[in-house]
């Protein structure tokens, strides 16, 4: 087994030996950890029955803040640990050999809750599916926006609900299947209009969304374009305006990104989302703004200001940054900055090729804003495409700005190899002559008569310095 991706990609897994842990597959966790990515970077992880610890240590390399391993096998929980070890995760991960219900009941007692909690009991042992089902729902271990995963055979059905737990989704992987999880309180966040009647936005899985609105869905090339978002856009097409969202992670623009979709009807928004990133958002976004009601066409435009509102202090991080390593390289404190230098390169171009597609979102909206005739989101949209180009310019000049620091970088390079260009030449001219005296001496050592006077050795080693000196001094005139 290997880590699939992130800071650890490629990096070996150890299992442990025998048949009583049951690794899960490369191809089970690559298609979870999709399903998860929006909900990875910066989050709090139970892995439970956790065998390998492969689920907690793929969820560590993609930028996982913490993660609890439980598991009983003392053999195994060892292998964890060496795991941890090996690939320098230790630091955010607790391993607790243990078995599972005396963990639960301890977390839960401690008030700890994890963002992602994933179960693998073992197959062979199926009365132990139900109880552990029915213990989870009774804790408070899930987040608010949290997702539960337990995997089970394929033939296993598991219910609908265990206390406040109420599953949402369910997912075969060849012999197996996931069944999916959430608290029954945030199942939906619906969005409020301006005449105070639900408009029924909801936030929704690709799955749920199709159900809810099949005729959308029938359209072809609607359905491919939020079924598989690309890149950020949106279309407009007979009173529809659908598009997706793949917004960089800030905290690693290398490795995540937060994907999802959205649809705007005359008097609906969706937005289509596996994970919970944007629950999370379109709550934190209730909460921070006033209690205004919206229509929907505001709300997405009022959403669409809140995903960009923190991006100017980033770019402020980034100029900081490259002051920072400028100061670092002209003062020589560094050996080699050029790793670094590339690396933000490739974050930046990447943030501006975020923010031009943003723009061009906005201008493929503008036609929908000025026909809705709703002054309100006229001036959200033309704040909002100002505030964009504001930031792609930025970024522009950001990226001029490290190119200038580089051709810096790469003339001082350049003139550090001419200084040694120069010295040797100096050292090559000066030392030559020597080398003729001393070859000739040597080659005619017994006839040179001049060795055999008194002051002979003397007159030669003169010589030599006489012409040393001869040769510096006109080195340093030129």
């Amino acid at each position: 087994m290997r880590v699939i991706s992130g800071t650890a990609r490629g990096r070996a897994i150890e299992a442990p030996a025998g048949l009583d842990t049951r690794p899960v597959t490369d191809k089970i966790r690559q298609s979870l950890f999709n399903i998860w990515q929006f909900d990875i970077p910066g989050c709090r992880f139970l892995d439970l029955f956790s065998g390998s610890g492969s689920m907690g240590i793929e969820a560590l390399s993609r930028g996982a803040e913490r993660a609890v391993m439980v598991e009983k096998r003392k053999d195994a929980a060892n292998v964890i640990r060496r795991n941890l070890q090996n690939l320098g995760l230790m630091k955010h991960a607790v391993v607790l050999q243990e078995d599972v219900f005396d963990a639960v009941s301890r977390l839960d007692k401690k008030g700890e809750t994890f963002d992602v909690i994933y179960l693998d009991p073992p197959y062979t042992v199926d009365e132990i599916f139900e109880p552990v089902m029915q213990r989870m729902g009774q804790t408070r271990l899930l987040e608010d926006d949290g997702v539960l995963v337990i995997r089970t055979r394929k033939e296993k059905d598991m219910a609908s609900e265990y206390g406040n737990l109420e599953k949402f989704r369910e997912k075969v992987y060849g012999i197996s299947r996931a069944h999916f999880y959430r608290l029954k309180d945030s199942a939906s966040a619906d969005l409020e209009a301006d005449d105070g009647k639900t408009e029924g936005g909801r936030i929704l899985g690709l799955e749920e969304f199709r159900k809810k609105e099949p005729g959308i869905c029938s359209i072809r090339h609607i359905d491919k374009v939020i079924s598989k978002p690309e890149f950020c856009k949106a279309s407009n097409f007979r009173g529809l305006v659908y598009g997706t969202f793949v917004i960089p992670s800030k905290k690693n623009l290398q490795i995540s990104h937060n994907i999802f979709a959205f649809c705007l009807t005359p008097d609906k928004l969706y937005f289509i989302d596996e994970g919970s990133k944007v629950r999370k958002k379109v709550r934190a976004m209730e909460e921070e703004y006033d209690d205004e009601i919206r229509t929907p066409l505001v709300f997405l435009l009022d959403f669409m200001e809140y995903l960009i509102r923190e991006d100017l202090y980033v770019l402020q991080g980034y100029e900081k940054t490259l002051s920072q390593l400028a100061e670092r390289m002209n003062a020589g404190t560094v050996a080699d900055t050029g790793k670094d230098f590339m690396y933000m390169r490739s974050e930046l171009n990447a943030l501006y090729t975020y923010y031009e597609q943003l723009s061009n979102m906005a201008q493929t909206m503008e036609q929908v804003v000025v026909q809705s005739g709703d002054e309100t989101a006229q001036t959200l949209l033309s704040l909002y495409i100002q505030r964009v180009q504001h930031l792609a310019q930025m970024t522009h000049t950001l990226k001029e700005s490290l190119t200038q620091v580089l051709d810096m970088k790469q003339a001082k390079l350049s003139e550090r190899q001419n200084d040694l260009v120069n010295l040797l030449t100096i050292v090559t001219s000066i030392f030559t002559p020597l080398t003729l005296i001393t070859g000739w001496f040597g080659m005619n050592f017994v006839n040179m008569h001049l060795l055999k006077e008194p002051w002979g050795y003397t007159s030669v080693i003169v010589f030599c310095v006489i012409l040393v000196i001869r040769n510096w001094k006109i080195f340093r005139k030129q």
